[in-house]
């Protein structure tokens, strides 16, 4: 399990530090503070293998078209876009300590053209200049667990022709971590209407005959749900439907919006065993008089998959629902409220105790 974890100028963090981190773990703070930054960083640091890493980033934030050059694909996770900083993630378990760390190779980073001549038996050969630009550069990426040999890799980015843009990892895929700290981590992004990757995760639980604990938990919201089923239509996506006594079975994405976030959450847990579910803005879509139900069925999966759930928030009706929630869940030692505050160019972390939040809830005082 997480429980510390340090950035360094990445994003819009100078030097933040998460000294607790707990089984469940909320973060607030003001608009435009870093909240989804640092569930980023947390996905960054283990999508370690993967050479779209920082695609996923933009993707995330809204960003499906960009181009090749460095400012628009590897700056964006620097701070102030400065690709002259030297970018820092390190995370702390029960055990390790690891680091992650990325420097732009400025040394690397060139643009070139391909030239073509006409037919050299020509008396004067001519010579095409329109040609766009051909981007290439390197990141160099650096790993290592206190105790052991450093890992290094690259990635590297080449552009092939206007439309074609290769990123390559090397060496690669880069397992770097212990096997103790090795953990699957989901991320879900306030932009995901419905996670595509449901229907998948449904049938994997599925076939294992392990559906019902998410049937029970979508029930808090829908009680009248009887089952659930990954349908598959020709030429489309596997879909989520579920029966709620009618005729027919009806898309989830029909029952409004929160059930199909409480879906996402539950299937995310479940099927991230033993690992780490990222959310952003965890009550987007939920009413807020389901939510204290909604925080003990989270708590619940949280319990029965041992999976850790770091999420995100701005309501103040969450942090109470959270609070009662958790308190009935029994998993108040397992709970911490972090509080992003922004001075100057520092990000600063304050830590609640359940039973310190609750103090400053049942005495109105601002915590957001």
């Amino acid at each position: 399990m997480i429980k510390r974890l340090i950035l360094e100028n990445f994003k819009s963090f100078k030097n933040l530090e998460l000294p607790e981190i707990a089984t469940i773990t909320l973060i607030g703070g003001q608009n435009n503070v870093g909240k989804t930054s640092l569930l980023e960083g947390i996905f960054l640091f283990y999508d370690q293998d993967n050479p779209g890493m920082f695609l996923r980033h933009l993707a995330w934030r809204g960003i499906d078209m960009v181009s090749a050059d460095a400012d628009a694909i590897i700056a964006p996770i620097f701070r102030d876009f400065n690709l002259q900083r030297h970018m820092k993630i390190v995370i702390f378990d029960d055990i390790y300590r690891a680091e992650m760390k990325m420097i732009f190779d400025t040394d690397s980073a060139r643009k070139s053209i391909n030239i073509a001549l006409s037919d050299a038996n020509e008396a004067f050969p001519q010579m095409e200049t329109n040609f766009t630009p051909q981007t290439s550069y390197d990141l160099k990426i650096d790993y290592a667990v206190e105790g052991q040999t450093p890992h290094h890799a690259r990635l590297i980015v080449r552009q092939h022709g206007p439309n074609n843009l290769n990123i390559q990892l090397d060496p690669g895929p880069v397992i770097w971590l212990p096997e103790l700290m090795r953990r699957g981590v989901i991320y879900l992004g306030l932009r995901i209407k419905g996670d595509p990757d449901d229907a998948l995760r449904f049938s994997q639980l599925d076939i294992g005959k392990r559906s019902e604990q998410v049937i029970e938990s979508l029930r808090i919201l829908e009680p009248n749900l009887e089952g659930l089923s990954s349908v598959s239509l020709p030429q489309q996506k596997p879909v989520m439907y579920a029966d709620i006594g009618m005729k027919r079975k009806i898309p989830v994405a029909f029952l409004g919006e929160g059930m199909s976030r409480l879906l996402s959450i539950i299937l995310a847990i479940a099927t991230a065993k033993n690992g780490v579910v990222l959310i952003d803005e965890i009550d987007a879509g939920i009413h807020h008089s389901r939510m204290a139900k909604v925080w003990e069925g989270i708590c619940t999966a949280a319990q029965t998959f041992n999976c850790q759930i770091i999420a995100t928030t701005h309501s103040y009706e969450c942090l109470q629902a959270a609070h009662t929630g958790i308190a009935q869940s029994n998993m108040g030692r397992d709970f911490r409220y972090v509080r992003l505050d922004r001075h100057g160019q520092e990000t600063v972390a304050k830590t609640y105790t359940h039973e310190v939040l609750g103090a400053a809830l049942a005495r109105g005082w601002e915590v957001r």
